[in-house]
């Protein structure tokens, strides 16, 4: 270990000491020692220590066993050490503050943060993680400065003003943003920036444009997050049958679809009224989901229940889906038209009412709420909610169009003339 001093500012010294470190951490050699001697280094030496001290944590899963929340701890101990022998690595910084942020500690986030950006080089990538962290965290404004002092370095990378229009509400500001984004994505090579491109002209309402975008970018590309997006639109395009076909070559591509994926291809089920195939795909992801997309699957397996013929089961996975997520709108929607398409609307309203109002999903709630008082024949009701529906920004016509009880609606005059505010 003692060679290591005989060098300066070798890049040799720099890769051994990186080997060092790893077997310091797989008992190979004596950590105490190996720590003590890292810290007389040169500053080259110090940095390639540094840097073996972020490749453990992110290459050795296996030695960070126990709960989550210790497995992170010990994480946070070996990048620490690592910043101990080089204070100066944006790279161990921005990594530490993902391991605070999933412990849920936002102080330490910002704090470490803060101290990534004194480091005297800062890659774009590192740019781009302390904005996400911040952002994350709920430091809109630390995320914004990060982001001009991202432009300042780096004028012409076009993801700094990509990611400052993302973080601005729509307005000639973000409109500028965007427009400096798209003179950097004239010729998109990744899938990232071809997403990101993509999504630009969408904003623009330039949908032709963005729509060959996206097929220019699968055909030159041809990474799966693009084909995923693909299926995403042919979903919302109402074209079942084709995403189904890139979900096969997806599932070709990865040879094993991921929980997202498998999730994705159970929508499509879904939609094509193949429950029992939906089912069996949701039965493998829903546990190896996370957020949003574990909750939607919680209820599409009510959904497939119901349609394969199991009522009570249905009505139990709606309850337990509520009971789980009683702070969600969505919950409340789906055990609601439940009873709503077995008839009992007056236990139907009761979930509706109790739906938490702050959810983006209340506008879709009071609808509902104005289905089922046109089920019970009361159309001063029905108007009001819907009334009330339109108010609140409901939009989504077609997701309207395909509950139970919107026919029955549609023939009073009140509701009718409502919905064509939404059909013009």
């Amino acid at each position: 270990m003692e060679n290591l001093t005989k060098y300066s500012h070798n890049p040799i010294g720099m890769a051994s000491a990186f080997s060092l470190v790893i077997k310091a951490m797989l008992g190979e050699v004596d950590k105490q020692k190996l720590h003590s001697l890292l810290k007389k280094c040169s500053k080259i030496i110090r940095k390639g220590a540094a840097y073996a001290y972020w490749y453990f944590v992110k290459e050795y899963p296996q030695y960070f066993t126990g709960t989550r929340n210790l497995s992170i701890q010990k994480q946070i101990r070996i990048l620490k050490e690592g910043l101990d022998i080089y204070p100066e690595d944006p790279l161990l910084y921005s990594e530490l503050g993902e391991k605070y942020f999933n412990l849920k500690d936002f102080n330490k986030v910002k704090e470490i943060c803060n101290q990534a950006l004194k480091c005297s080089f800062k890659a774009p990538e590192v740019l781009k993680r302390i904005t996400g962290l911040y952002k994350k965290a709920g430091y809109p404004s630390l995320a914004k400065k990060t982001i001009e002092l991202w432009i300042q370095k780096y004028p012409n990378h076009y993801l700094s003003y990509y990611e400052m229009a993302k973080l601005l509400p729509p307005g000639p500001k973000k409109d500028l943003y965007f427009r400096l984004a798209l003179i950097g994505l004239e010729n998109p090579t990744s899938a990232k920036a071809i997403e990101h491109k993509y999504e630009i002209m969408n904003y623009y309402g330039f949908e032709k444009e963005a729509w060959k975008v996206l097929n220019q970018g699968v055909a030159d590309n041809g990474a799966t997050p693009l084909y995923v997006l693909l299926v995403e639109e042919l979903i919302k395009k109402g074209e079942y049958q084709k995403a189904l076909a890139i979900m096969q070559k997806i599932s070709t591509i990865s040879r094993k679809l991921s929980p997202d994926n498998k999730f994705l291809r159970a929508r499509i089920y879904l939609k094509l009224k193949s429950y029992k195939k939906a089912f069996e795909d949701l039965k493998d992801c829903y546990q190896r989901l996370n957020g949003r997309k574990r909750m939607e699957s919680f209820i599409y397996i009510g959904v497939c229940l119901e349609n394969l013929g199991y009522l009570k089961k249905a009505e139990n996975f709606y309850r337990y889906t509520l009971g789980v997520y009683k702070n969600k709108g969505e919950p409340y929607g789906s055990i609601a038209s439940y009873y709503q398409r077995r008839g009992k609307y007056t236990l139907a309203l009761e979930y509706l009412k109790k739906a938490p109002r702050n959810s983006p999903f209340y506008p879709k709630i009071l609808a509902l709420i104005s289905l089922n008082y046109a089920l019970l024949g009361r159309e001063e009701k029905a108007v009001e909610y819907i009334s009330l529906a339109l108010d609140q920004g409901f939009k989504d016509l077609v997701w309207l169009k395909e509950q139970y009880g919107y026919s029955k609606a549609y023939q009073l005059a009140g509701f009718r003339m409502k919905i064509r505010l939404l059909e013009e």
